[in-house]
Parts: structure tokens; sequence; C-alpha cells
């Protein structure tokens, strides 16, 4: 077994390394989400129906319908 003691300093760069990691992560599910809801506005706006952009997005139809009653 290996035991090590660690710094106050070293303790604080992993608490910031792990938090950059998840600050990127929640960013990255946030830039998705509002660009699917981009699309689906937009295609909404090209006359497309519900159902054409869960087929053309490959998204839930829920989501797809959720957005478009956002969108009213």
């Amino acid at each position: 077994m290996c035991l090590r003691e660690y710094s106050e300093e070293e303790i604080k760069e992993m608490f910031r390394e792990d938090g950059i990691e998840e600050g990127f992560e929640q960013g990255m599910e946030q830039g998705l989400a509002e660009a699917t809801k981009r699309y689906v506005v937009l295609l909404l706006n090209k006359g497309k129906t519900t159902e054409e952009i869960h087929d053309l997005l490959d998204i839930p139809l829920e989501e797809v319908i959720r957005i478009a009653n956002e969108y009213k």
C-alpha cells in the first residue's frame, strides 16, 4: 500500500482540474442543446413538420415537439 501526503496546493489543483473538465462537459451539452433548438426552429420556419424534423435530425420526436411548442 502506498500512502502519500498531499499539499494544500496539490489538492486545490486536483479540484480545479476536475472543475474545468466538468465545466467543459456541461458547456458542450448546453451548446449541443442550443444548436439543436436552432436547427428545429429553422426547419419549422421552412415549413417542415415535426415528424420530418425528427427524421432529418435523428432526435426524439418528443424533443422536437417540445421545442416546437416553446417556439409558438
